[in-house]
């Protein structure tokens, strides 16, 4: 017989012979005849925590429900507090499977929203190599962000499940009265929630210290309730239960774990012991505890989840019989069950729109980003977008909404909540590139962003760069109206490499360049997708020769003159893009007149579009550049050579006052999914373009080819990049990188 029809029997057959009563007592015999019935006995439901392991309780629900054993109180913890709260909310199990199938797990503890849909402010610090952890600059020292996750999409998901009980200020008043369990931090004791707003009460309670951000309630700054109570037998106790069934789905459980073998199983052993203790100690109290067997999962394994709805369901199964001496009878469990699954599907009519003002912030800032509109039925998907917009601001660590009954009336309130550590900030980065011939370069990067300077939303970022090359780049950015569209952003930089002199292919000279600049640009913003620009620049140059004929000589020159740039940044992350597109266009035009040494425009143009299917990912880059009829200098010629600008050549190689040059990337995902090495990939390339001097000709006859073999895998300091390439018959480099924008 197939498992799963004996399943379904056994269950049958235990509830029709709880329905049936004792067959061996006659109801002549019964010596209780007459007698008022006995009140059945109150029994809860307790929760423990286990991070994605949680995902089990669905099942044991589920089991218990067709085994017709009545919940009359319910807490959880952690995992089991989100769980437990969408049941007392009014969730069936198969609502909650279907619930948890649809969340993006695998986005969803990421705080950042999706690259595209970021400010331009925050993408322009991507092509800095920043390693992706802000710390605060406060009293003239650091503060670390108090979790490496502030749980923002995660909070709107709990809200946006949770809305038809929103309205609900006693966790009594739910389907089945519900607690919470979370951790005061200060005091180290069980906080036992049973009011307020149900879904910030479920974050509270699975706010893992240092990943999780901590949740302030009334007064109370609250982290994880593992850590106190992982198992919350004593919290439904305390509600009234006369018989506790608990299920622990911790993966620390056991009485006794294997021994530790290493100093990593060491440290992670003495992480679980007070975990481990806690629970044990509450399962004693206990007059069940259903162990589902969840080995193979950990409590990271958000995206398997549903997998381990069965693991609950089969051990809740395997106590069976015990549990049927709480069985109730079959009309009556109809009964609950119907009532229970009829959680209120109607969405409210927004009569008012509320933002909690922002200390020092012109509240029309986040007024505008608002799209939600009062008299009609809450649009989640249209507040989701509304949420999303004010979050990629960057100056907050949880946007979230509540809605407030007022009499008949019903307001959504947006809570915009600063960074602690902020309002200025420091990113580091770090990068390497080598060819193992003649460029090698190496840079650690501070990168110092001081926002919120006025109501507006005035920024000031400086950005220093030690190493190979040495560099310095200060700006400040001035929206000029609330909207933030129009601004202004005054700069000044300085930077110093060193460059090779070729001739015939071959490097004949080193020099030392040197130059600064300070300008001026009135932009506009385009959403999060676009922006230009137009401005002055002034700049002025230097090069020293270091290696080569002494015959070459020093230079020196001005630079003055008109500037416009128009980006279009819709790429999914610019060191391995997966998905989007980008597109950059720079024109310069310098003069004399305006303190220039030469006159000349310099035309700059490139973009490129990528696209993933399964485990392939397509790349497409193309670009040119013109003097327009002028002759560019020297010191601003464009140069071809290195990795995908005709790979296998040194960088500089082949100078021009015209180029063209088009690559196509293909790489293939071998693995991924880790905390420290994200994925691997393996790629080759296909590449072609040339440099023109000044009036020559350009034709596709002369087009120079190239291509690469290269393996990179992304960490979780940025990715990492193995390749070798060859371009005619004398050039070949093989390469690696640290942090190198695509």
């Amino acid at each position: 017989m197939k498992p799963r029809r004996f399943r379904s029997l056994l269950v049958i057959g235990l509830s029709l012979l709880s329905a049936a009563g004792p067959l061996s007592a006659a109801p002549d015999d019964d010596p209780q005849q007459g007698s008022p019935p006995l009140a059945r006995p109150k029994i809860g439901l307790a929760l423990g925590g286990g991070g994605a392991r949680g995902m089990a309780h669905i099942g044991v629900i589920r089991m218990l429900e067709q085994l017709h054993i009545p919940i009359d109180y319910v807490a959880g913890t952690s995992m089991g507090a989100i769980i437990g709260g969408l049941y007392a909310c009014g969730y069936t199990p198969d609502e909650m499977e279907a619930l948890i199938k649809k969340i993006p797990w695998a986005t969803l503890f990421d705080d950042a929203p999706e690259r595209k849909d970021q400010s331009f402010r925050t993408k322009e610090d991507d092509f800095e190599h920043l390693i992706p952890l802000e710390f605060g600059i406060k009293n003239g020292g650091l503060v670390l962000p108090p979790g490496l996750i502030a749980g923002s999409k995660l909070g709107f998901v709990l809200s946006g499940a949770t809305l038809p009980c929103s309205g609900v200020g006693s966790f009594d008043k739910l389907h089945i009265p519900f607690r919470a369990v979370a951790t005061d931090i200060q005091t180290g004791e069980p906080f036992v929630m049973s009011s307020g707003n149900l879904a910030r009460v479920m974050r509270a309670s699975m706010a893992i210290p240092a990943i999780f951000t901590p949740v302030e309630i009334d007064g109370h700054l609250l982290v994880d309730g593992g850590l106190s109570q992982n198992l919350p037998v004593q919290t439904v106790q305390a509600m009234g239960a006369d018989i506790v069934i608990a299920v622990n789905v911790g993966s620390s459980g056991a009485e006794v774990a294997p021994k530790p073998e290493s100093v990593g199983a060491m440290i992670g052993r003495f992480i679980d012991l007070p975990l481990q203790q806690n629970t044990m100690a509450s399962a004693r109290l206990a007059n069940i505890v259903i162990t589902p067997d969840l080995t193979g999962y950990s409590s990271a394994d958000f995206v398997r989840g549903a997998r381990m709805i069965p693991l609950g369901e089969k051990a809740t199964l395997a106590d069976a019989a015990k549990l049927q001496q709480w069985a109730e009878p079959v009309a009556d469990s109809a009964a609950r069950l119907a009532a229970h699954g009829t959680m209120a599907p109607t969405l409210p009519v927004i009569d008012a729109i509320e933002i909690d003002p922002v200390p020092g912030m012109d509240p029309r800032r986040l007024a505008y980003r608002v799209r939600t509109k009062t008299g009609k039925v809450l649009d989640t998907v249209v507040l989701g977008h509304d949420l999303k917009r004010i979050f990629a601001m960057g100056n907050f660590s949880v946007v979230s909404y509540a809605i407030v009954e007022d009499g008949s009336r019903h307001i959504l309130r947006i809570t915009a909540t600063l960074k602690s550590w902020g309002p200025t900030f420091l990113q580091l980065g770090l990068s390497l590139a080598t060819d193992f011939q003649l460029n090698t370069a190496f840079g650690v990067t501070a990168l110092v962003n001081a926002t919120e300077m006025n109501s507006l939303g005035g920024q000031w970022k400086t950005t220093a760069t030690f190493g190979s090359p040495l560099d310095l780049g200060t700006r400040f950015f001035q929206p000029l109206t609330y909207r933030g569209e129009v601004f202004l952003s005054p700069y000044a930089a300085w930077i110093q490499d060193l460059a090779y002199i070729f001739r015939d292919g071959d490097a004949v000279g080193t020099y030392q360049r040197t130059r600064g600049a300070v300008g001026m640009d009135l932009g506009y913003e385009f959403g999060t997708w676009g922006e230009l620009r137009v401005g002055y620049t002034r700049a002025y140059g230097k090069g020293r020769r270091k290696v080569g004929d002494p015959g070459f000589p020093d230079v020196d020159w001005n630079e003055g003159g008109w500037t416009a740039r128009m980006r279009v940044d819709q790429v999914d992350n610019v060191n391995l893009p997966h998905s989007g597109y980008f597109a950059n266009i720079d024109y310069i035009a310098n003069r004399q007149g305006l303190g220039g040494t030469e006159s000349f425009d310099r035309f700059d143009a490139r973009g490129l579009g990528v696209q993933t299917i399964g485990r392939w990912t397509g790349l497409a880059r193309v670009s040119g550049g013109s003097g327009f009829g002028t002759q560019i200098p020297f010191y601003d010629e464009f140069q071809l050579g290195g990795l995908f600008q005709l790979s296998g050549r040194p960088v500089g190689q082949l100078t021009g006052n015209t180029y063209a040059m088009a690559a196509l990337l293909l790489y293939y995902k071998i693995s991924g999914g880790g905390a420290v090495i994200k994925n691997l990939s393996l790629g080759v390339s296909a590449e072609a373009g040339n440099t023109w001097e000044y009036r020559a000709p350009v034709t596709s006859a002369g087009m120079r080819t190239a291509g690469s073999i290269y393996l990179i895998t992304d960490t979780i300091i940025g990715p990492f990049f193995f390749g070798y390439g060859r371009s005619g018959s004398g050039n070949s480099a093989a390469y690696m990188y640290l942090n190198r924008a695509f």
